[in-house]
């Protein structure tokens, strides 16, 4: 099976679980406690075997030393090959957290600039080129990327104005939490979860969402 198939494998499934879940609609009390591992056993039940789906990993190709990549909520192997990458949310489904996961997590987008001093990410976290370098080679090989952002409000969550901004806390210091201004929304200095989603989606993620309240699924796929 060539890698073209074996991502169309998982985007079926992972679309699959988008339509399951937003027709019930399926609630969870709590992301990390009960969305993410029903969300995991659901896409390994519907995956065959060589995949495997693994929670809280990261690609064993990204050096260690990039900390602000080092976990993913969702990745689908087969073998050993990283074929997709998938971040949850529920209660902090909104555009700062879409942004962090989407436009510096997913597509290693390292141009957005320090609210505090102006400075681009990869120069104010002290990335070298050759690091900038290892994250897009590294996230521009696995084929499938994306967001499974599902809220516990209504659907009208989508078209809220909210800060183009997104945040990070340097790791090893918990008050250390820098903003910086979305690159890929820019020269915007606001947005709605609906026009990141669709910004995201001409990059090359999928984006999917719904309401626990009434249900409402949304897709956003590559252009």
């Amino acid at each position: 099976m060539n890698q073209q198939a074996v991502a169309r494998n998982v985007v079926d499934v992972l679309r699959e679980v988008w339509r399951d879940w937003s027709q019930v609609p399926r609630r969870f009390d709590r992301e990390r406690r009960s969305m993410h591992p029903a969300f995991i056993d659901q896409l390994q039940v519907r995956l065959p075997t060589p995949y495997l789906v693994k929670r809280n990993s990261r690609p064993p190709s990204l050096p260690r030393h990039l900390s602000s990549w080092s976990l993913y909520d969702v990745m689908v192997l087969h073998g050993d090959l990283p074929i997709a990458l998938v971040e949850l949310s529920l209660g902090d489904t909104n555009v700062p957290h879409a942004l962090h996961n989407g436009e510096l997590k997913l597509l290693g987008n390292c141009e957005g600039r320090s609210v505090e001093t102006g400075m681009p990410f990869h120069i104010a976290r002290g990335l070298s080129a050759a690091d900038v370098a290892a994250v897009a080679s590294t996230l521009g090989a696995i084929p499938v990327r994306g967001l499974f952002f599902p809220t516990d409000q209504g659907a009208g969550i989508l078209d809220r104005r909210e800060a183009a901004v997104w945040h990070e806390t340097r790791e090893g210091v918990p008050r250390d939490r820098t903003h910086f201004y979305s690159a890929i929304l820019a020269p915007q200095v606001e947005s709605t979860l609906r026009d990141t989603f669709s910004a995201f989606a001409q990059c090359g993620l999928w984006c999917w969402s719904y309401s626990q309240v009434d249900g409402r699924p949304e897709e956003f796929a590559p252009i």
